[in-house]
């Protein structure tokens, strides 16, 4: 890796979300570098969502032409700045931390926050000046549970705090506390080396990703959701439904994910158009996935179109399972 021929300055980071999802937005963005803090709250266009809202302790709130950003504790008005004002400050913050390039550690099991960092910096035409300052992202879960799977059975921030640092009286984990305990922790993982800073930059280096590489995973990311979200006139009566949602999403994703390219509904609309018995071949060839999975690929796809052609009305889902069950090819 070309981070090996470098000279790192690692320093952990966090953020707080309007949600889960790639459309969601920053409210919070916090760093953290020895004794230096980088902590601003944003005013962000979505609202929070209700599990977002319960996990950081943040709501927004609309009055008239006023909008304000709130703690949930006690309804307290948070100074906020906007999302441009604060990654130029962000930059500006990261450039004085020293001459050599940064390296942003966050601690996720699922790498999300660096995505939605890079497409905040893309709206603002902020990328490339946050290229001169930052080399890439580490992920420091997998560090981290590498190095205490022996002794911590839990992986929680909460957990690691109450046995690494003795802090048991933890009240909230917003993007400030955890960016301070993640480096609080890791600064006790390496206390036992000689040279603490030079053994943590070589065993952290493998974890390292360049912007470019996360970069190219966002782009892939965003091809997918929108493939998924060109599927959801065939999905969507399944979604709704709990008892079909796992079922439904375990389909969906071998039309995604399962498939090279992905497979998207103009596309089956195209397989569609050459006959039922073509159609059948065509996903079998493009799709690999388990035959019974792929089987029942089929025989929604194949009652959604011909549900289309007969303009017949949306029928129960009930309905819609035997049909399906009706439709079943072998292969």
């Amino acid at each position: 890796m070309a981070a090996k021929q470098l000279d790192l300055n690692f320093l952990t980071w966090e953020i707080d979300t309007t949600g889960r999802y790639l459309l969601d937005e920053m409210c919070h963005l916090s760093a953290r570098h020895k004794t230096s803090t980088f902590d601003e709250y944003i005013m962000p266009h979505r609202n929070i969502t209700y599990s977002s809202s319960r996990k950081i302790q943040l709501y927004t709130l609309s009055i008239g032409m006023y909008r304000s950003l709130r703690k949930t504790t006690n309804g307290m008005v948070i100074k906020t700045n906007t999302e441009i004002a604060c990654l130029s400050d962000f930059i500006d913050w990261l450039a004085k931390r020293g001459t050599t390039p940064v390296v942003l550690m966050c601690f996720e099991p699922y790498e999300y926050s660096p995505f939605i960092l890079l497409q905040a910096l893309k709206r603002y035409s902020l990328l490339e000046k946050f290229k001169s300052v930052v080399h890439g992202f580490a992920n420091v879960y997998a560090f981290i549970k590498k190095k205490c799977k022996k002794s911590v059975s839990s992986m929680s921030l909460r957990t690691l705090a109450k046995i690494l640092l003795n802090k048991n009286n933890i009240k909230s984990l917003d993007s400030q506390c955890r960016a301070e305990l993640v480096n609080e922790i890791l600064a006790h993982l390496s206390e036992d080396s000689e040279n603490p800073d030079q053994n943590f930059s070589q065993e952290m280096l493998q974890y390292v990703c360049t912007v470019d590489e996360i970069d190219e995973r966002l782009c892939t990311k965003l091809v997918k959701r929108d493939v998924q979200a060109s599927l959801k006139p065939i999905f969507i009566p399944y979604l709704k439904e709990f008892k079909h949602r796992r079922r439904a999403l375990v389909l969906r994703n071998l039309l995604t994910y399962n498939s090279s390219p992905s497979v998207d509904y103009s596309t089956l609309k195209t397989f569609w158009s050459k006959g039922p018995d073509e159609f059948k071949k065509e996903i079998f060839q493009c799709i690999s996935g388990p035959e019974a999975d792929v089987n029942d690929l089929v025989g929604i796809i194949s009652y959604h179109f011909q549900n289309i052609e007969t303009n017949s009305t949306q029928v129960p889902l009930p309905e819609i399972e035997s049909k399906m069950n009706a439709l079943q090819l072998d292969k």
